[in-house]
């Protein structure tokens, strides 16, 4: 996936994490359930849960999630954080987890 430089690059990008964290901020409130798709380091799924989130889903391949699940366990959110070092595809699938909207059918999620 994203080396460890590429997601410093990211987080060093200042109007791309002022987007999404004014993004956040105008939606998240103590009610929200909020996923985070690719969340690489976990810095949105954190701002999230301090922002209120009741509950983050966290979902990344990369090996990367290691690193968000320490983060969220020093940050003290580990209890409102459920991570899945998996893809959305493979996540879609699974039982426990039900995303797909009543009446909805997503189709093949293969190619997530």
């Amino acid at each position: 996936m994203y080396s460890l430089h590429f997601y410093g690059q990211m987080l060093a990008d200042a109007p791309r994490m002022d987007a999404y964290a004014a993004a956040l901020r105008e939606t998240v409130d103590r009610d929200s359930v909020v996923m985070d798709l690719g969340c690489g380091p976990g810095v949105f799924a954190l701002l999230a849960c301090k922002l209120g989130a009741r509950r983050v889903y966290a979902v990344e391949p990369d090996n990367v999630i290691g690193l968000a699940r320490e983060a969220a366990a020093a940050n003290g959110f580990a209890d409102r954080i459920e991570f899945f070092e998996q893809g959305l595809g493979d996540l879609l699938r699974e039982p426990f987890l039900d995303l797909q909207p009543p009446g909805k059918d997503l189709g093949d999620t293969s190619q997530f």
